[in-house]
């Protein structure tokens, strides 16, 4: 299958394509441009026959008459341009059914997708396994908080911290001009150096204490939250006269890490159907047959069987030599490795854009065939 050959021709029908499409709506527009001139014609026409005139009458139907050719002469050519758009089409659709159509090429593309929808399992788990970490993190957090007035008050402080550094960055964006080749100037260089040295650094120092003597403090119960699950957290939180309603947010957080969970949920139910969509029977072949290969066992000769080959090896090697030189005959070629030759021609087949592009296509057939699946399997999930 000669690959190149069909990309390029692929690439120049696509290319036709869109200089075909453009065409044709350029003529799209002139017949519309035409249409509405002979309405106006016509209906000047009409009210000079409403005012008797007939020389006007005559002017407007011949100006009529002649748009009238044009619109004919134009729409033949909107019609040619249609037909040579279907024509390109489809021997775009032929090129793609050719390389949809070659099995081995599709055994390459389908152990591809098996592989990218494994890795993209993979990350989905370890994001989802993450939310639920955090989710959990913060639950426990909140019992610290309830039991130890250490831990609340190490979170009042970081929170109103937060609070600080919130107001001090906005304060210092409305300061700043805007930047001239990448140098930010400000209205009030004064305030905005105590900021950025002074009033900055004690807020961080501030949430960083209490974050420390937090943290030292779970890990004694057995609690490893990270420093982002804290800064998430204490941004969430808002001190009301002092006191903070640590339960009512984690609970909405919960809430909103419950809804992720679902939703990573949904994409690994849909990557799993994804997978189950395709036909694996070669890939579970050539596998089981590199497994058994990996699995032989080279046969062990004694030592008299070995010296006696030995021996024979030799020994026809000189009978040989003695030989009259032949003639040299047309020699057979050389096997070629076929399998391994294939096998390196469609391992480099992603390179061309009409492999990519359907590969892609496939990629998202089945994502989509695997969601609808997954929708009528377990409808619940995308209930709220």
């Amino acid at each position: 299958m000669d690959l190149k050959s069909i990309n390029d021709e692929y690439l120049q029908f696509k290319k036709d394509l869109e200089t075909i499409k453009k065409e044709k709506d350029a003529i799209s527009k002139q017949v519309s441009k035409i249409k509405n001139e002979l309405i106006i014609l016509e209906a000047t026409k009409s009210n000079a026959v409403l005012d008797g005139d007939k020389a006007k009458e005559q002017q407007y139907e011949a100006a009529i008459k002649t748009k009238k050719e044009e619109l004919d002469k134009i729409s033949k050519q909107l019609v040619e341009k249609k037909v040579k758009l279907v024509e390109v089409q489809v021997k775009i659709e032929e090129r793609i059914e050719q390389v949809r159509n070659n099995p081995e090429l599709k055994e390459h593309l389908d152990e591809a997708l098996v592989k990218r929808y494994s890795r993209s399992i993979k990350k989905v788990n370890e994001e989802k396994n993450e939310a639920i970490n955090k989710r959990d993190n913060f639950v426990r957090l909140n019992d610290l908080a309830e039991k130890h007035p250490s831990v609340k008050k190490n979170l009042i402080g970081m929170t109103n911290a937060q609070k600080e550094i919130k107001a001090l960055k906005e304060e210092l964006s409305k300061l700043a001009n805007p930047p001239i080749n990448g140098l930010v100037t400000y209205t009030d260089p004064a305030r905005a150096n105590d900021i950025m040295t002074k009033f900055l650094p004690i807020a961080n120092a501030k949430y960083n204490k209490n974050k420390d003597l937090l943290t030292k403090y779970a890990k004694t119960q057995r609690l490893d939250i990270k420093d982002q699950e804290l800064l998430e957290l204490t941004q969430a939180l808002t001190l009301n006269k002092g006191h903070i309603d640590i339960k009512g947010t984690v609970e909405k957080q919960v809430r909103n890490i419950n809804k992720e969970v679902k939703g990573y949920n949904k994409q690994l139910l849909n990557l799993s159907n994804a997978i189950n969509s395709i036909d694996k029977t070669s890939i579970q072949k050539k596998q089981a047959q590199a497994q058994a290969n990996n699995n032989i066992t080279p046969v062990k000769t004694g030592f008299f069987s070995r010296l006696v080959a030995k021996f024979k090896n030799w020994r026809n090697k000189n009978e040989q030599k003695s030989l009259p030189q032949a003639v040299p005959t047309n020699q057979p070629a050389p096997v070629v490795n076929n399998t391994a030759k294939k096998k390196s021609e469609f391992a480099a087949s992603m390179k061309y854009d009409i492999v990519k592009e359907e590969f892609d296509k496939m990629e998202k057939d089945n994502i989509k065939a695997g969601k609808q699946q997954r929708k009528q399997a377990q409808p619940d999930l995308d209930r709220d």
